[in-house]
């Protein structure tokens, strides 16, 4: 009888501390910082991937040198300004393809790409798959 309450407790100990642990481990995560001048580039290019800003555009745009915003947006997010928006434009256009019925070249210009077999090239390059095969394969509309 005793070992089975003394096991009772243990369970009963070792929950608490589970919870605590993960309690203290949800609050002490690390938020992602995020600069102000990359802040501004992100919401810019956000809104017109069609048409992005140069480097010497979003540094202006930033307040910043073309130097700083790159060591920022490495710093950041790991990757160049130039690698950040191609990541962009691959991420709209997997969601368009998916989303919607849109023809792939809109597709491509809503993008960014005036040339539909470089936006094909480009697609490919990004996800290993051609942009219709992407819509077969994992498209619902």
């Amino acid at each position: 009888m005793w070992n089975v309450e003394w096991t009772h407790v243990l369970w009963c100990d070792a929950a608490k501390m589970l919870i605590h642990l993960w309690q203290t481990a949800l609050t002490t995560v690390p938020q992602l910082h995020i600069p102000r001048p990359v802040q501004l580039v992100c919401e810019s290019i956000h809104g017109r991937l069609q048409q992005t800003p140069s480097l010497h555009e979003s540094a202006r745009l930033a307040g910043c040198s073309t130097t700083h915003l790159t060591r920022l947006f490495r710093k950041t997010f790991g990757c160049s300004v130039g690698q950040w928006i191609h990541q962009q434009q691959a991420e709209q256009a997997k969601r368009l393809l998916c989303e919607t019925s849109i023809n792939i070249s809109e597709i491509g210009l809503s993008c960014g790409f005036s040339d539909p077999s470089y936006f094909s090239r480009f697609f490919r390059k990004q996800t290993g798959y051609s942009p219709r095969a992407y819509r077969d394969r994992f498209g619902g509309a």
